[in-house]
């Protein structure tokens, strides 16, 4: 691959991370995710990460890695916000264990082997919203709403 398709595939990597949904971890929602975990196509924190890999998980930096253009693709076709619609389909916040958002290390494993390794909550069937890449349509078609 030739350096400019590569600085092409970092600078999309670059942009995915810093979108909205992508901006915070999906597993304790501290914001400035640095790793991205493929095999879920979430974007995670430095903590989660190490948790993720103890689970043998593949994690890739956001920063220091290389991706191929079919990794980005993958990417663009998942993130944060896909993720929670499979994963969290079934989830209930008042009901079920709640998101370790106080980063304590037990219970950030405790949610990442009920979430990806049971997969309590998941749901394949799980209706994804279609993405606008056009944000001023986007904006208009919620306020529309």
């Amino acid at each position: 691959m030739s350096a400019l398709a590569s600085k092409k595939l970092a600078r999309e990597v670059a942009e995915l991370r810093a979108s909205p949904d992508n901006k915070r971890c999906f597993n304790c929602e501290t914001l400035g995710t640095t790793y991205y975990v493929p095999q879920y196509s979430i974007f995670v924190c430095t903590q989660c990460s190490g948790i993720h890999m103890q689970f043998a998980h593949r994690v890739k930096s956001v920063t220091l890695a290389e991706y191929k253009a079919d990794e980005v693709e993958h990417m663009r076709q998942g993130g944060n916000q896909v993720a929670a619609y499979r994963y969290l389909a079934r989830f209930t916040p008042d009901r079920d264990m709640r998101k370790p958002v106080d980063r304590n290390p037990q219970r950030i494993r405790t949610w990442i082997q009920t979430v990806f390794m049971d997969k309590r909550f998941f749901s394949a069937d799980a209706p994804i919203p279609r993405r606008s890449t056009d944000g001023a349509a986007a904006a208009a078609a919620a306020a529309a709403a």
